[in-house]
């Protein structure tokens, strides 16, 4: 196994980091809504129970003598406390038409002597009253539920329930989330680095490996990769240059021998040729030699030009995002990677144009839909303008006829119009594009 495997790319690292960080923002929210969940459902449940706590202890009064056997009462929700592990305090209150007042507790110190308005008003309409409780040092439930005997509400049942334990459930399982979300991101990110090595890199290793094969003078036969479709298309229009490259030499090579029987009958006919038609014929043999060099460079070219400009605006929209990344200021820890990242991916596009720059490709005059590549344009750039504070205004004419030109030179020249326009207004601005027929 090659070095060059472990080697990682901008793109690479870019489409992982992102694989990986929306892997682990979907389990931690699916921890948050569990968590939240299970919270609730408790609640409602502790919430039920006490009620059912309340009417047994009203059951048991009217059995007793009443309401103030403290002795028996005493007794009851002592029980109810001793079975019932998460119920830290249990109160009773007495509630007359005048006041509500305690007259049992198993912490009478932590206990005011009187309901307050909202649980009095709760309790006398039947009604039970839940209430989150975090001011003392462990967190739960403050649950008052009225007492009733025969349908009359004759006091009021207020109890502690602690959640600790369910705290405690809920840590142990957010942290086997992060267990497990942890390796579910290292495994997302593992099989991405496989997906785009096998499927990306793999690919355009072979097709640069093919073409200095080609550069070295092995034109002997057609590239195959299997790979997604944009990169078999690369590869076929590579194959097609290698043909017109080889029909190119096989033509050269006939007229070479064409040229050289010429010469031979042209020696034995005329021997006494003079050194001027001798010079004359060996330039009609460099100029063919040079049409058909040149006639390869220009195939080549014209690949160059459509691999440099097909990758070119890619790239200088990615930079933009990347600088936006790199602005946003909440990734402190991973600027540095986002400066490498983006200096990279600026001396790759510095390298297209400057392909693009040496590339003599003959221009393709055809009628262009003005407006239409004004908008395959901005679709490039528009996703960055808001947080650049730059407003795009279009004013395009709907019936504005085509133009003449070569669309993908066109395409380049109003990509560069527009970047220029952005980087010329770094504390923003307006930015308006309008068409007219002249």
């Amino acid at each position: 196994m090659s070095k060059s495997w472990f080697k990682f790319d901008g793109i690479m690292v870019w489409v992982t980091l992102t694989g990986a960080l929306l892997v682990g923002l979907s389990i931690v929210v699916f921890a948050l809504l569990e968590s939240k969940i299970v919270d609730q459902a408790g609640a409602q449940n502790r919430q039920v129970a006490f009620v059912r706590i309340a009417e047994f202890i009203g059951d048991m009064i009217g059995k007793t003598g009443g309401i103030r056997d403290l002795t028996k009462l005493q007794e009851v929700i002592y029980d109810v406390r001793d079975v019932r592990s998460g119920i830290k305090r249990l109160s009773v209150f007495e509630l007359t038409p005048e006041t509500s007042s305690l007259i049992l507790s198993t912490d009478p110190r932590t206990v005011p002597r009187t309901l307050g308005l909202r649980e009095r008003t709760e309790v006398e309409a039947g009604r039970s009253v839940m209430q989150l409780d975090e001011s003392s040092t462990e967190r739960g439930w403050r649950i008052t539920a009225p007492i009733t005997i025969d349908g009359k509400v004759i006091g009021a049942l207020r109890g502690f329930f602690s959640v600790k334990e369910y705290d405690d459930l809920i840590k142990q399982e957010i942290e086997l989330g992060k267990t497990v979300g942890i390796s579910v991101v290292l495994v997302t990110s593992l099989m991405f680095v496989l997906l785009i090595r096998i499927k990306i890199h793999r690919p355009v290793q072979q097709l640069l490996v093919a073409m200095r094969n080609v550069e070295a003078g092995d034109l002997s036969g057609d590239v195959s990769i299997p790979s997604p479709v944009e990169i078999r298309e690369v590869t076929a229009q590579f194959n097609r240059m290698l043909a017109c490259v080889r029909i190119a030499g096989l033509e050269k090579d006939r007229l070479l021998v064409e040229i050289r029987h010429f010469n031979e009958t042209l020696q034995k006919r005329v021997a006494d040729a003079t050194e001027e038609l001798q010079q004359a014929n060996l330039e009609l043999v460099e100029a063919r030699l040079a049409v058909e060099r040149n006639q390869r460079l220009a195939a080549l070219g014209e690949l160059s030009a459509t691999v440099a400009h097909e990758l070119g605006n890619p790239l200088n929209a990615l930079s933009g995002h990347l600088q936006m990344l790199a602005q946003a200021g909440h990734l402190s820890n991973s600027q540095r990677h986002l400066a490498v990242i983006r200096s990279e991916v600026d001396r790759m596009v510095g390298i297209i144009r400057q392909i693009l720059d040496q590339t003599c490709v003959p221009l393709r005059s055809a009628p262009v839909n003005l407006n239409n590549a004004i908008h395959e344009v901005l679709s490039l750039l528009s996703s960055g303008l808001p947080r650049q504070r730059i407003t795009l205004m279009l004013d395009l004419q709907t019936d504005l006829p085509p133009v003449a030109g070569d669309q993908r030179a066109l395409h380049g020249l109003l990509f560069n119009l527009a970047t220029n326009a952005v980087q010329a207004m770094p504390h923003g601005g307006e930015l308006t594009i309008r068409t007219r027929s002249i």
